[in-house]
């Protein structure tokens, strides 16, 4: 979806900031700031691919992340969602969903066909295991971050 979104946008008016696991620095300060470091400036628009939201899925469901770390989190998102709306950011967050079918049968494409293979990791294998805790995780979520609502967009069908 983002890179169909470059290809239609003016890239001077748009960034996808990078954002993957924290780093040793970025774990040494509060969880928020390295999202807050990358928001857009005025008039611009930001792409957060697996932006915070991923606090309460990856660690919360394969790292076990304790109840009181996944409630200051909820706390510090909801409050960081508050304050773009106070400031009238415009915050659209968006979950592409594909049904458990749909999964597996990409993922075993992608690791039958030689050029697509590099795609698939070891990580994207054993997150499949855990599907239904991310489907649970995820209904969680939507229910405690609803500062901006969530669209969700079945992608079974990808065009």
């Amino acid at each position: 979806m983002i890179r169909e979104l470059l290809y239609a946008w003016d890239p001077r008016g748009f960034e996808v900031p990078p954002i993957g696991p924290p780093s040793k620095k970025e774990a040494g300060h509060p969880f928020m700031r390295r999202f807050r470091n990358r928001l857009p400036a005025p008039g611009k628009i930001a792409i957060f691919d697996r932006s915070w939201s991923g606090r309460f899925l990856v660690e919360r469901v394969e790292h076990g992340m304790p109840d009181g770390g996944y409630k200051s989190s909820l706390s510090e998102i909801n409050a960081l969602e508050k304050m773009l709306q106070a400031n009238q950011v415009t915050l659209i967050k968006l979950c592409l969903e594909t049904d458990a079918e749909t999964h597996r049968a990409r993922s075993s494409r992608r690791a039958a066909e030689p050029q697509k293979r590099s795609k698939l990791t070891v990580s994207d294998i054993e997150s499949f295991a855990h599907r239904v805790d991310y489907e649970l995780a995820f209904d969680a979520m939507v229910s405690r971050c609803a500062v901006s609502p969530w669209h969700r967009i079945d992608t079974n069908r990808k065009k």
